[in-house]
């Protein structure tokens, strides 16, 4: 009983050093989500077949959820297997959503449009995670819909490992997804498109991915097949990339790879001194580092999965690679919360294991944000990692801003009236001057006190609010009596700018 109890305090004194060790990285721009995967049902909907009005409270529990941890953007898988999540004009109603594929919600309802006013509400960035490539989780065509893209395009479609793909090397297919993900930043505020590291699929011992007739019929010869299939994946992504900036210049487009790149051995002077089974460069035939030269990319989140000192691929050598080529882009570490407490791995066993490379990744100043995949292992919290990340994302962060974004700031807003009560403060302002865009949202600092302390330091951000111009208030409950707070508001676009501070407002309360 003692040595349990010695034990459970030393956990207790270790995750209080962790977590003051991490609140006391925190940065003010940081790039905080989640995956939520919806094939197979894996994080949401959690089941096919909901009806709307529980589709609807179990997202809204998750955002609420991750919001309250303090993430900032959430990353939903809304096309998993050319199927989707909104009423499409091109592609079938997931079954994953609806329990049969091409039927839609009923009641009816856009889940994709209701996806993203949650999150926006909440302030968090909706990025819309496609999947390019993927046609069906199994073989079994006469179970898709009629209007199903393998249906009407047999020949578009390979079969690998009990699984059917798209083929990458038909210009067709290429248009086709495209032409998916064009209606998709069209008609939706969404913040970003979102790719995983499906592209060509991994392999598999002893299958085939039967390509060989199209790379025989392509017009332009490559001296190996490996070559043409490179060259099909970036031929895509520079197309992507111009649909999306010529579309709406502002959504960013955000890849996640396998992470990584090329081993050493393969290539001694770009590749990682790692001994990765499989890697982007020769076995997904994804070149990340071309695209990130071509500036292609506003953000990589590379898969860092292995927990640290891991000898094959070590995250922390990793990180490293990743901060020294990742160019212009943002840079984002993907990290494997649903691997904390697993028994397969003593590494995973560990409490530590998780914010040590939370811990690490901040040290690193080219690394901006994290990712966790995925979504339901927050409700889990699992060794209490969602406790301890929750410390070390105590105080509010704003995203990040994109390369290219425009940085002129919006000017100040101006404050216009306050309202003080015994239980609250309400106070409103208005908009003056504001360049290129309209406000995205508000940021509310708070200083206890009559002394102005700045904005660059992130425990006085009081409030991320989104913006509302019918409603340009903010009251603030959290007050005590008889005491003197001091606000300030910056307004911030779009493309993450933030604008310049307003004038400091002292507030007396009764």
């Amino acid at each position: 009983m003692v040595n349990t109890k010695r034990w459970f305090l030393l956990l207790v004194a270790l995750s209080i050093c962790f977590n003051k060790s991490l609140t006391a990285q925190t940065k003010k721009r940081e790039f905080r989500a989640a995956w939520i995967a919806t094939v197979e049902n894996i994080d949401w909907p959690s089941r096919p077949g909901l009806s709307t009005e529980e589709q609807r409270r179990e997202l809204t529990s998750l955002y609420d959820q991750l919001k309250g941890i303090g993430l900032n953007a959430v990353v939903v898988q809304i096309r998993p297997a050319c199927d989707a999540f909104f009423p499409s004009t091109i592609e079938p109603w997931s079954a994953f959503l609806t329990g049969r594929q091409g039927e839609a919600p009923h009641p009816f309802y856009d889940p994709l449009e209701f996806m993203i006013q949650e999150a926006h509400k909440r302030s968090l960035e909706f990025h819309a995670w496609i999947n390019p490539f993927r046609a069906a989780n199994n073989n079994q065509r006469q179970s898709l819909s009629a209007d199903h893209v393998a249906r009407k395009h047999p020949d578009w479609v390979i079969e690998y490992d009990g699984k059917l793909y798209l083929n990458p090397g038909m210009p067709a297919v290429q248009s086709y997804v495209l032409q998916v993900i064009q209606e998709i930043v069209q008609n939706y505020d969404i913040d970003a498109v979102h790719l995983d590291d499906y592209f060509y699929p991994y392999k598999v011992a002893g299958a085939v991915f039967d390509d060989a007739a199209t790379y025989a019929g392509s017009p332009v010869k490559f001296p190996s097949i490996d070559e043409w299939r490179r060259n099909n994946i970036n031929t895509f992504i520079f197309r992507l990339h111009n649909l999306i900036k010529n579309t709406k210049p502002y959504v960013q487009l955000g890849i996640s790879p396998f992470g990584v790149w090329r081993n050493q051995d393969k290539d001694p002077k770009l590749g990682s001194p790692t001994q990765a089974g499989q890697t982007c460069y020769d076995d997904l035939y994804a070149d990340i580092l071309l695209w990130l030269d071509k500036g292609w990319m506003d953000y990589v989140a590379p898969q860092l999965y292995w927990p640290l000192g891991f000898k094959r691929v070590d995250p922390a050598t990793m990180m490293d690679w990743w901060s020294m080529h990742r160019n212009q882009a943002n840079l984002y570490i993907g990290h494997a919360i649903y691997r904390v407490g697993s028994q397969a791995d003593a590494a995973w066993l560990s409490p530590a294991e998780l914010p040590n490379q939370l811990r690490l990744s901040r040290r690193n100043p080219a690394i901006e944000g994290n990712i966790y995949y995925s979504g339901k292992w927050f409700e889990k919290n699992n060794l209490g990692v969602t406790d301890s990340l929750a410390v070390s994302y105590r105080y509010p962060a704003l995203t990040p801003v994109p390369p290219d974004a425009d940085i002129s700031p919006l000017q100040a807003p101006q404050w216009s009236k306050i309202k003080r009560r015994k239980k609250y403060v309400r106070l409103t302002w208005e908009l003056s001057g504001l360049s290129r865009y309209r406000p995205y949202y508000y940021v509310i600092y708070r200083y206890d006190g009559t002394k102005y302390q700045g904005i660059d330091d992130p425990k006085y951000i009081y409030k991320i609010t989104p913006f509302d111009d019918r409603k340009l208030e903010f009251v603030d409950r959290k007050i005590r009596r008889k005491a003197s707070y001091t606000y300030v508001i910056t307004s911030v676009n779009r493309e993450q700018v933030e604008g310049l501070p307003s004038k400091a407002l002292r507030v007396e309360t009764r």
